[in-house]
């Protein structure tokens, strides 16, 4: 494809959202209709940059003054001219840009094998990504449908020469589809999708950290917002025993809404990394697995099909459901209970007190389950 036919396909509302999302003025006193002109940012002399493209797509010059404003606007920016392109094509999606430092890599291409098993491990972390943002825990059993319907939405954007880079495509809403004007969205109404490549950079980040300090804590501290167990796995799958590798994550976020300034754009995996993503991980794993926890919370739902008073030492007829919070996030609970705890579990319901007890935190299927419970009281 020629520069003509490619700077062609870019529509002028295209270009036209783009400088206005860049704070860009369109002059609407331009005395000629032929073209569209906007002013920019002050040069350094203090006048203001002017943006000038054709008003018609079929002017035979309109790719040429295209490619002019795109070359333009990538030395004003400092960007290159392929994200800018990017942007102006589509504002709406975040990039996640991959790229593989290796021997095996240098000229631009992957043995199949790696090249597959790249693809695979990157949409295990993606699932993992928004499982955790949905959710925040040091592990998970089971990926929810969140985190699928997640990954199956991105795109597998074109991959680019540079050792070898795939790039992945993760859609945001734009600007104009919030409720609320651009530099006024306090951070709970930031978009799901947003968070969860936010927290893959922030996640590697802390594996960076961690290296530098020689110390896993960074990591296992702040899975909260960064890497849980299931992610960091899913990172390890991406190596290769044999070979020295190296994994750099660059973001080209969207111009929609504002980019985020506590996120790093670029952060790398060095084959050191992959050592603390090993113990993060089993540590991570660990520490939530089968722990003795203590609950405190509402009882919000009472089930019963035996209440004889010799059934003492059986509770598995009778079941109370807790709404307690695990991780800053509200959860339901259930609980088996003996009959005398069952009945003081009733009457905690009524009168809308808490309820504490101890016991084992595991999670069966979709639901939380307390095994072992013990040491049951009302507050």
């Amino acid at each position: 494809m020629n520069f003509s036919d490619d700077y062609s396909t870019i529509s002028i509302p295209s270009i036209v959202r783009y400088l206005k999302l860049q704070g860009w003025d369109k002059r609407n006193d331009f005395p000629s209709d032929k073209q569209i002109v906007f002013d920019g940012p002050e040069d350094m002399y203090g006048d203001r940059i002017q943006a000038v493209i054709p008003a018609n797509t079929r002017f035979k010059d309109y790719p040429v003054r295209v490619k002019e404003l795109i070359y333009s606007l990538s030395e004003i920016e400092n960007r290159p001219m392929k994200n800018v392109l990017a942007d102006i094509s589509n504002p709406s999606i975040d990039r996640l840009q991959v790229r593989v430092l290796s021997d095996f890599s240098r000229d631009g291409t992957l043995p199949f094998s790696y090249a597959a098993k790249l693809i695979n491990g990157l949409k295990d972390l993606l699932i993992a990504a928004a499982c955790v943002e949905e959710n925040p825990q040091p592990f998970y059993r089971r990926a929810t449908k969140v985190g699928i319907n997640y990954a199956d939405n991105c795109r597998f954007g074109q991959t680019k020469a540079g050792s070898f880079i795939i790039t992945i495509e993760s859609l945001v809403p734009s600007y104009t589809q919030l409720s609320l004007p651009m530099r006024e969205l306090p951070p709970e109404t930031e978009h799901f999708n947003r968070r969860v490549i936010k927290r893959i950079q922030r996640g590697i980040g802390l594996v960076e950290k961690s290296v530098n300090e020689g110390d896993i804590s960074p990591i296992i501290d702040d899975f909260k917002s960064g890497l849980n167990a299931n992610m960091c796995e899913a990172l390890l799958g991406l190596k290769i025993d044999q070979s020295d590798i190296d994994l750099e994550y660059s973001v080209n976020w969207s111009m929609s809404i504002p980019r985020p300034d506590d996120i790093p754009d670029r952060v790398k995996i060095e084959k050191v990394g992959f050592d603390y993503l090993e113990s993060a991980a089993k540590v991570l794993r660990d520490s939530g697995e089968s722990v003795k926890r203590e609950i405190i919370g509402k009882v919000i739902k009472l089930s019963a099909f035996d209440l004889e008073e010799d059934d003492e030492g059986d509770s598995n007829n009778r079941l109370v459901t807790i709404k307690t919070e695990i991780h800053e996030k509200q959860i339901k609970v259930n609980v088996p209970l003996n009959i005398t705890e069952y009945k003081l579990a009733c009457d905690a319901h009524r009168d809308i007190k808490d309820v504490q007890v101890e016991g084992m935190l595991e999670r069966v299927g979709n639901q939380w389950q307390l095994m072992a419970p013990e040491n049951f009281q009302v507050l």
